[in-house]
């Protein structure tokens, strides 16, 4: 397997189980990235609640957008049982992104 040069990284397509909003924190650490498309996975209880909860206060955790030259976002969600109630607390990460210019949130079943 090559290994993964982290920094210099620019395009990033991942499945993700766990909070939306501590994904937001290895953005800085990937300067380069200007393309980032997300694949979560709600299976376990409660994991939904705990990602919309985290990116209803994205403003309080990150008074001051970070940085990050992440362009795109692409996010699908699956299996996500109140998806309009996760989609618009989405959206605080374009406060947070200086950057993005093109933000989705879709559902998968």
């Amino acid at each position: 397997m090559a290994k993964i040069d982290w920094p210099h990284l620019t395009h990033l397509n991942m499945r993700y189980i766990g909070n939306m909003a501590m994904l937001i924190d290895v953005l800085p650490m990937i300067p380069d990235l200007v393309c980032l498309t997300v694949e979560m996975n709600f299976t376990q209880s409660g994991q939904l609640q705990e990602s919309i909860d985290a990116l209803s206060t994205l403003r309080t955790r990150y008074p001051v957008p970070i940085k990050s030259n992440v362009r795109i976002l692409i996010v699908h969600a699956w299996r996500c049982e109140k998806f309009d109630e996760f989609s618009f607390a989405a959206q605080n990460i374009k406060l947070i992104l200086p950057n993005l210019k093109s933000f989705g949130v879709f559902s998968t079943s």
